[in-house]
């Protein structure tokens, strides 16, 4: 019914669905913001301001190399689905978070087989021609599946069946993302080979440790203030590892929270940021820590790539900018520019203009929201 009265007349950009729409959410919804109620909050402000990264000079041909590619398969789905050809556009999600991981650490993040095709300097048949094809196998098991079989959306282009698929129900790489079962094992191998390596952080990385030597600088001075401390939101757990490496390089001493915790030690590492003195960081998948977590302890938050759920994000931010807090909160969002981060940002400004106009707000018109995401994409990725 939601589908039929609001959501469709929504897409076909026809204006009742958005008169529908606040109707709904002013019977349904009671709305009461910071900003209504800020005197009796008492709540320091909140400074939000955008870190841009330059990619260093192998990210950067790295993703322009896989840009290129994206770009020529996402051009023949968008064709082809305008033919009436069941092409199975779902697989550009995967392809579009390639390329944000470039944009976090370049080659450290991306799926092996995509490393092989890069240093190979070439994209093999299966990367496109295995899906254009229709019929495939299936990479765990072999067995032939047809294109309405089950295509990995991990965020990388593995192939599963509906029974490896099931099979690996129980892994996860964060609080909302699934982790597909080759990769796994394939990184696992990969970090083997890498124990006793040199670790070499990206530009996002670089800037993330210089921001944390400059806001917690005054901490070994020895005050009577409380430490400035800092959390890290991202959205992949690999990011997570590589983050590790990096803070231990830097010799900050910090706590982690991830899907993959339990209820004890998330606890635990909760109560060590809030708690010690000089464990001045924590790091954090990005869902992990969306609701009923208080982290007034620290007043810097870095948010290493921008998120499509801009609930989400401001959840996290509303973790450290809440009643209790002291300080003055510092947002940080690391872009890299003209890349696809750029989209996502569109899209996530998009999504909450809808969210301002469905709760009765001013600002965008109707026209202003509707996104032609395909043209839009394309736009980025040409």
């Amino acid at each position: 019914m939601f589908d039929y009265w609001i959501a469709g007349p929504l897409r076909n950009e026809q204006p009742e669905g958005l008169r529908r729409l606040r109707r709904l959410v002013a019977s349904s919804c009671l709305q009461r913001t910071k900003t209504s109620i800020w005197d009796e909050l008492k709540i320091p402000p909140r400074i939000e301001k955008e870190h841009l990264v330059s990619l260093d000079q192998k990210d950067r041909e790295l993703y322009e190399f896989f840009r290129s590619k994206i770009s020529s398969f996402v051009s023949g789905a968008f064709s082809d689905n305008s033919t009436g050809s069941s092409h199975p556009s779902g697989h550009i999600l995967p392809l579009i978070n390639t390329l944000r991981l470039i944009c976090n650490h370049g080659e450290s993040l991306v799926p092996l087989r995509m490393q092989q095709a890069w240093s190979q300097q070439f994209v093999s048949e299966n990367f496109q021609g295995r899906i254009e094809n229709g019929l495939t196998n299936c990479d765990s098991c072999n067995i032939e599946v047809s294109s309405d079989g089950v295509f990995s959306e991990f965020g990388c282009i593995h192939v599963l069946c509906n029974s490896c698929t099931n099979a690996d129900d129980g892994k996860t790489s964060s609080a909302h993302q699934i982790a597909c079962p080759i990769c796994t094992e394939t990184q696992s191998g990969t970090d083997m080979m890498l124990q006793g390596s040199t670790y070499e952080p990206s530009a996002k990385v670089k800037a993330l440790i210089a921001n944390l030597r400059e806001e917690q600088r005054l901490n070994s001075i020895g005050t009577n203030e409380k430490p400035v401390k800092s959390v890290v939101f991202t959205f992949w757990t690999r990011m997570l590892d590589l983050l590790e490496n990096a803070l231990l390089q830097s010799g900050f001493s910090f706590t982690r929270v991830d899907g993959q915790k339990s209820s004890s030690q998330r606890a635990s590492a909760l109560s060590e940021f809030d708690e010690v003195g000089n464990c001045t960081v924590m790091i954090a998948t990005i869902g992990s820590v969306s609701e009923g977590v208080d982290l007034t302890a620290a007043n810097y938050i870095h948010l290493m790539e921008p998120h499509w759920n801009p609930m989400l994000e401001a959840q996290a931010l509303d973790r450290v900018h809440r009643m209790g807090q002291r300080r003055d909160v510092v947002a940080t969002r690391y872009i890299v520019p003209y890349s696809i981060e750029g989209y996502v940002q569109d899209v996530k400004e998009k999504k909450l203009q809808l969210v301002n106009k469905s709760l009765g707000g001013g600002g965008a018109t109707a026209d202003e929201i509707r996104l032609d995401w395909k043209k839009h994409l394309l736009n980025y990725l040409e």
